[in-house]
């Protein structure tokens, strides 16, 4: 049988060659480092051949083996290289196959900015303040370092002699340059952005096997930015599956059966709540997977794996040899479950027989023992989550909220009665399901003094529910005022039209005075997260009680003076600005430095203001512009008499900053 040339010293190269091993094929892998073969072990079926070659030397290897195909499965960004193959295959009668990196990443709430390339991203890394992790490799450190003060960079590279002294004729210090050797867990990550104070990271669009993934939600955690260079790589290829498929046809080989991997939602555990489907399926599987509660419930001696993060599992199904997988997940697996991540990882790895088994979930399991309904219930969960849950029962009759651990009724019904919600009632529902099920009915102060433990979710009923006020327009006299100026009631409604906020909006309030137009943006949606910008001590500290007030939790006080203040930020949808210090030109630009839209409203008094603002915008990429002057005269009663008394004119202008057009 012929051989199969594979080039690349890759995570997923190194996958492949194992695969075609594993299956009886033989072959050939081209690696340009020492580092690129140490995890392959040579043998008469994997033959391992290190150096770098130029055009001429692949012509060379490709023409000098009996080889069937060749694979370029080198990383994506190694342009030159895959050029270089390229080329040297043309004209000679062997198929050449591209082996495409995935770079789709789990679910992700990262602020993530997209570049072309390394210039363009140092560039714009120029204009923000803080600490820069440099995950890109050793090659594109020295485009970071001519243009960014290298006090700010920290750069993680390999652990190879050659790799360090690059870095470090950049002019890297050694307390800067982080040689270790990937992929790394987003702990790790974590660990590195908390270690060093970084602020942004910046990446490669490397794919899920470059560890991408983990980068992005260790970015998300720590709520820093990252700046992704995107991947050239963006149609070009064969996914692992595919290029397995011409190989096996080819050579003229059945291909192994295919892997079938179930899904199950295991309900509340019990087994015999299962649908027939379901339990054939487990009975089916040779290897199961899953947190160690639920594996626990398969009476076997067949294979079990503890594990729960999507990466592993896909990792654990391609590593075995069996062909029928049981993925075991509590509840329902479309009910704040894991299924949804690991589905969309298993299509990306393009395993197709993939089949999902819905189990009971808490919710309808919980309604139906205590005898309500669901269906007009607003969900929530604390199950390793932050949730506002008193804002939730404020404006809902019926709160459902999944709970990590019955320890956290008494928490939460302590945060109840704190928010002036003693009135409300939980039905608590414990190890559900489980010969210790307890199902409890009581008003919430009942239960700041019990001890619970086990497993727990709950309703929570408020037989006073006030609707919700869906527009802005809080009479002045609802926020404490102090010495602090205000934008006014009339003012700030039409301000906040012209903001045309969205449900998940991320507002900056830049100079927010007693926090008037922060806690109307806050109150609107409860997804909705507004910063309030305030250099002013009693500002802020006015700021902090009217949100109070108010009962928000998504409410953060920023204290200082923008644009400094704003360095680290989430990047906004929304801005407002009520007080500038006379810094607005520098606030726009950072405003215009990030690449996406952003709503802007401003409001200014002075003569003075509204011509920098006008002088401004004009040099600026906008549209939807809108000004509006508004003078406002309101009623006073004098005795028998009502007087209107006349504000200052305020102008209005808003804005779309309109990056990319």
């Amino acid at each position: 049988m012929k051989r199969i040339l594979i080039f690349g010293g890759t995570s997923e190269g190194r996958e492949l060659a194992e695969k075609c091993v594993e299956n009886g094929i033989k072959v050939s892998v081209s690696v340009a480092t020492v580092t690129g073969s140490e995890a392959l072990e040579g043998s008469e079926s994997l033959k391992i051949l290190e150096g770098r070659k130029n055009i001429e030397e692949i012509k060379a290897l490709i023409e000098s083996g009996d080889f069937a195909a060749v694979v370029d499965a080198t990383h994506p960004f190694a342009k030159e290289v895959s050029e270089n193959i390229k080329e040297a295959a043309k004209g000679s009668n062997i198929p050449l196959f591209r082996l495409k990196r995935s770079t789709a990443a789990e679910g992700l709430n990262a602020d993530i900015r997209y570049f072309e390339d390394s210039a363009k991203c140092a560039e714009a890394l120029q204009a923000v303040k803080g600490n820069i992790l440099l995950t890109t490799g050793s090659k594109e450190a020295h485009t970071f370092a001519e243009k960014i003060d290298p006090e700010r960079l920290f750069v993680r590279v390999l652990p190879a002699i050659e790799s360090i002294e690059i870095v470090k004729k950049c002019g890297f210090a050694n307390e800067h340059i982080i040689a270790m050797q990937g992929v790394f867990s987003e702990r790790l990550n974590e660990a590195l952005i908390e270690e060093f104070g970084i602020s942004i990271l910046v990446t490669k669009e490397s794919g899920d096997r470059g560890g991408y993934g983990e980068k992005l939600r260790a970015a998300a955690k720590k709520g820093i930015s990252v700046y992704v260079i995107e991947s050239p790589e963006k149609s070009e290829g064969l996914s692992m599956d595919k290029v397995l498929d011409a190989l096996y046809e080819i050579l003229d080989i059945e291909r192994p059966q295919q892997k079938q991997i179930a899904m199950i939602g295991m309900g509340m555990g019990e087994l015999s709540m299962l649908g027939e489907d379901a339990k054939k399926a487990l009975e089916e599987a040779e290897v199961y997977i899953g947190a160690e509660r639920l594996l626990n419930l398969i009476r076997t001696n067949k294979k079990k794996y503890k594990e729960y993060n999507a990466h592993k599992i896909l990792e654990i199904i391609e590593k075995e040899r069996a062909s029928r997988f049981a993925v075991l997940f509590s509840g329902d697996t479309g009910f704040y479950s894991g299924a949804e991540g690991l589905k969309l990882l298993l299509e990306n790895a393009d395993k197709k027989d993939v089949r999902v088994f819905p189990g009971i979930s808490s919710i309808s399991y919980l309604a139906s023992r205590a005898g309500v309904s669901w269906q007009d219930a607003y969900i929530v969960s604390r199950h390793g989550r932050v949730a506002d849950v008193c804002s939730a029962v404020r404006e809902h009759e019926k709160v459902f909220v999944l709970l990590s651990d019955a320890k956290d009724l008494k928490k939460l019904a302590d945060e109840l009665i704190e928010a002036s919600l003693t009135y409300v009632r939980i039905i608590a529902g414990i190890a559900l399901s489980s010969k210790d099920e307890r199902i409890i009915d009581k008003e919430v102060v009942e239960y700041c003094g019990m001890e619970l433990t086990g497993i727990a979710c709950c309703f929570i009923i408020n037989p006073r529910v006030y609707g919700r006020i869906i527009t802005p327009g809080l009479r002045d006299s609802a926020f404490i005022r102090g010495n602090v100026p205000m934008t006014k009631e009339e003012v700030r409604s039409l301000s906040l039209c012209k903001l045309k906020l969205t449900h998940d909006a991320v507002v900056w309030d830049v100079g927010a005075g007693t926090g008037s137009v922060s806690v109307e943006c806050a109150r609107m949606d409860r997804q909705i997260k507004v910063y309030s910008i305030e250099r002013d001590e009693e500002a802020c500290s006015l700021i902090h009680e009217n949100a109070m007030k108010a009962g928000l939790s998504n409410l953060d006080i920023v204290k200082g003076e923008a644009p400094k203040a704003l360095a680290g930020l989430e990047a906004p949808s929304h801005v407002f600005i009520g007080g500038s210090g006379g810094n607005l030109k520098e606030i726009l630009e950072l405003l215009s430095g990030f690449n996406k839209e952003i709503r802007v409203v401003i409001n200014a008094i002075a003569l003075e203001t509204v011509s920098v603002i006008t002088d401004i915008l004009g040099s600026m990429c906008i549209k939807d512009e809108d000004i509006v002057l508004m003078n406002v005269s309101k009623g006073e009663r004098r005795g028998r008499y009502h007087l209107m008394h006349a504000g200052n004119p305020v102008y209005i202008f808003s804005f779309t900053i309109n990056q990319g057009d």
